[in-house]
């Protein structure tokens, strides 16, 4: 029979009969077989317990007479803990200095615990049979499972307790500085850790680790953007825990990502890896571009946007989208009719000027050509290099703000609209609806 019992520590007995060394008759015979054959690992335990104030594992004793339990499992704890609290000052000790020292320089008799909570039992056949299930297995079934040095690592790493790199955080520190995130946004570091937990699953990403150092075996910038962009999924919860829990499921992640072309094709591939740069420090968020729009409005269109004035050109539906974008539709409530609604403007937008300024288009033109004709008709001193490049990239697959990203918002049954993605689109596209809204208006005046 077994029961949980807070016991005094003076009450606990090193088991003379301890199966490392055997009968002894007495505990200061068996604290001493302890401290002389185990030497180092009992001076690394009691420093640890020492500095920690805990034992981590709870003792299995038994209950004898007179309040007294001899302990069955947990002796080199309960050797350290009671040396460490001054009950064996009495036993002529080995190495007892060591030992002193420690309770000194850790304040032990103040810090470590009189009491602490033990697995009491009074039967010696379940006794033994646990301590042989837990020291000496004799079959598959009782043997502990004991993780592999990879499978260490990974908790390691995910609780920050390695030496080694921790990916998820130097990736983070990485998509900051070249300010693809910004400093607000955290990176759930356990799953990102996870998903990426071994070379093959980063490969795939366009990255590895090599002498503890991340680099680059894709193109930087394509590689960063499939970063970021799985790095805005876990911010958001759309790719979370239950998603990446074993290989199979990470794998299906990785292929719908590949299926939106997310991340690194073949001729993305570096013949050389190329160590990941990362600059001095961060830049404020201030200084942050237009590209990482944060969720700072409860609509998609800033309010300060010009309007667009009815027309011959500007219809009513163009009119009343942008006011819907601007004024009525919610980003935490409406995100997949906002996505819609916005990629419908900005085509309709595209159209009407074509239409004033006799651009024609071909039949199955796509939307990002049309863009990038229209912009570059549009003749002001507005238009700057970011604008440029921005207009210029939508026609890119391999880059996340592209007009394929939007169309997947709107027609993929697997990309949902992320509320920050959107307003990046619309921060991005705000100089061009500027520019055709204002010209779209002279047809008034």
């Amino acid at each position: 029979m077994k029961r949980f019992e807070t016991i005094n520590v003076n009450n606990l007995i090193v088991n003379p009969e301890n199966d490392r060394h055997g009968a002894l008759e007495t505990e200061e015979n068996a604290i001493n077989w302890l401290l002389q054959n185990k030497t180092e690992k009992m001076r690394a335990l009691a420093k640890d317990i020492a500095i920690t104030g805990q034992l981590f594992e709870t003792p299995l004793v038994k209950d004898e007479k007179k309040e007294k339990f001899i302990v069955y499992d947990g002796n080199r704890r309960i050797t350290c803990l009671k040396i460490l609290l001054g009950l064996c000052d009495s036993y002529d000790l080995y190495d007892k200095e060591y030992y002193v020292k420690i309770r000194n320089d850790y304040n032990c008799n103040e810090k470590l615990p009189k009491e602490i909570i033990c697995e009491v039992n009074t039967s010696q056949a379940e006794i033994d049979e646990i301590i042989r299930r837990r020291h000496a297995p004799t079959s598959s079934g009782e043997i502990k499972l004991n993780w592999e040095p990879y499978e260490k690592e990974i908790f390691l790493i995910r609780t920050g307790k390695s030496d080694k790199i921790n990916f998820a955080k130097e990736i983070q520190d990485l998509l900051q500085n070249k300010e693809l995130l910004s400093n607000q946004d955290k990176i759930p570091l356990s799953n990102f850790n996870r998903l990426f937990s071994s070379e093959k699953y980063r490969n795939l990403a366009g990255v590895s680790i090599k002498n503890n150092k991340i680099e680059f075996t894709a193109k930087e910038d394509v590689s960063l953007n499939a970063l970021s962009y799985i790095a805005r999924l876990m911010i958001t919860g759309e790719i979370s825990l239950k998603d990446i829990l074993n290989d199979e499921l990470k794998m299906q992640v990785f292929s719908l990502l590949q299926e939106k072309d997310i991340l690194p094709k073949l001729s993305d591939r570096l013949k050389k890896p190329i160590q990941a740069q990362k600059e001095i420090s961060p830049r404020p968020d201030k200084e942050i571009k237009k590209v990482l729009g944060q969720l700072t409005r409860d609509t998609l269109l800033n309010k300060s946007l010009i309007q667009p004035q009815r027309n011959q050109y500007c219809t009513a539906k163009i009119y009343n989208l942008f006011i819907e974008l601007q004024y009525d539709l919610l980003i935490k409530k409406h995100i997949n009719a906002i996505s819609i609604s916005f990629r419908v403007l900005i085509e309709l937008l595209t159209q009407a000027y074509a239409n004033k300024h006799n651009i024609t288009f071909g039949e199955n033109e796509k939307l990002s050509n049309k863009i990038g004709r229209v912009f570059d008709s549009i003749q002001s001193p507005k238009k700057d290099v970011e604008n440029v490049k921005f207009i210029k990239n939508l026609s890119q697959k391999n880059t996340y703000f592209s007009i394929g990203t939007l169309n997947g918002f709107v027609h993929s049954p697997y990309n949902l609209p992320i509320a920050q993605d959107l307003i990046n689109f619309a921060d991005n596209f705000e100089s061009y609806i500027t520019l055709i809204i204002e010209d779209l208006n002279q047809d008034n005046n």
